[in-house]
């Protein structure tokens, strides 16, 4: 994951990156994609823009995926992924994303601050996938707000949540 100031330093990394490595960005990815797409997912709340920005460029990029090789196919991998597309494309790795923010969350070695900011991105998370999005997901998600309220008053300050 590249955290850059501003896109011309972000193109500066990435074009450090593929020299160093001798492949262009896009093939950087694709072994440790969900990772990525859930590390992503995990810091929405501190950089939500930017954050949103990369995933729509894995959404775009990814081969693998039928949203990569339609926009592929039509020559529209140079259109900005729309919100539907997005959410359509993270929906297949959200119990990824949520396996990991459970454990995350129930690990007692992570920092309470962390641990504030899983929370605060999942909420984000939540909003962003929509309701229908959700129900696919139900299960796990009630699972990882168990995790959460089982820590207590040991996350001073966080948020309640009404869905």
């Amino acid at each position: 994951m590249i955290h850059a100031a501003s896109k011309r330093e972000y193109g500066q990394l990435a074009r450090y990156l593929e020299e160093q490595t001798a492949l262009p960005m896009w093939q950087l990815v694709p072994s440790s994609r969900q990772k990525v797409v859930t590390e992503l997912v995990s810091s929405l709340s501190l950089r939500r823009e930017s954050v949103l920005g990369a995933l729509r460029w894995l959404a775009n990029t990814d081969e693998g995926s039928e949203l990569g090789k339609s926009r592929n196919r039509n020559k529209k991998a140079r259109e900005r992924v729309t919100l539907p597309e997005l959410v359509a494309y993270l929906q297949p790795r959200l119990l990824g994303v949520l396996g990991y923010l459970d454990q995350r969350l129930a690990n007692p070695h992570v920092p309470v601050r962390a641990k504030r900011t899983l929370l605060r991105s999942l909420r984000i998370a939540v909003e962003l996938i929509g309701p229908a999005g959700v129900s696919k997901v139900k299960h796990k998600l009630l699972a990882t707000f168990k995790t959460a309220a089982s820590l207590g008053n040991s996350l001073p300050g966080s948020e309640v949540w009404i869905l």
